[in-house]
């Protein structure tokens, strides 16, 4: 990083790869994940993501996962766009969560596609991700919980929930849509700590 030499240098296809493709790295993995469509029949084909973990250290694979999303293509929301997150040890391609060191498929994840409509992708802090269900909305990683930020507004079409410094930040991205919203403007949310019940 310091002096930008190459440390390692690895030959690898990429080329089913028709879309985005997204670049993370987290405990010694680096991850990368990209699109396609297994077809152009516009109501029979789906959108799929490639996921390829290589061990960050010297390139080689780990492990590699094809995941069969449930949309079609020719989506109008971004259904090509969604970025992989990883949160400690597990790594969530939409809709599904891997351990990220094995590719093992989380056994306790509750994620529901349904909960998830609009344009945008997730966002992610420790403990919750944040996107859009026609509003801001929240899903809590340990309990499976969603919950509507707002019902009032609606965030951007990209990233702009963005959980930092113990906030939930949401400046106004909507301002340019044609979508029935009462409300636009930028927003900040401190958190609401949690009762014993929970």
């Amino acid at each position: 990083m310091r002096s930008g030499s190459i440390v390692w240098k690895q030959p690898h296809d990429f080329s089913a790869i028709q879309h985005n493709i997204y670049i993370s790295y987290a405990n010694d993995k680096l991850v990368v994940v990209g699109s396609r469509n297994d077809g152009d029949d516009s109501t029979e084909s789906r959108v799929w993501y490639d996921l390829h973990v290589f061990n960050a250290r010297n390139g080689d694979p780990v492990w590699f996962k094809a995941q069969k999303q449930l949309t079609k293509i020719n989506g109008s929301h971004g259904e090509q766009d969604h970025h992989p997150i990883i949160v400690g040890d597990r790594l969530y391609v939409e809709p599904a969560a891997y351990k990220l060191q094995t590719g093992k498929p989380l056994a306790d994840w509750k994620w529901s596609p349904a909960h998830r409509s609009g344009c945008g992708t997730i966002s992610a802090s420790a403990s919750t991700f944040f996107f859009r269900q026609s509003n801001p909305t929240m899903f809590d990683l340990k309990t499976n919980k969603y919950t509507r930020v707002t019902s009032s507004t609606r965030p951007g079409c990209w990233i702009n929930m963005i959980p930092a410094g113990g906030l939930l930040l949401i400046p106004e991205a909507s301002s340019g849509c044609t979508c029935n919203y009462a409300i636009q403007t930028s927003m900040a949310f401190l958190p609401i700590p949690r009762s014993s019940e929970q």
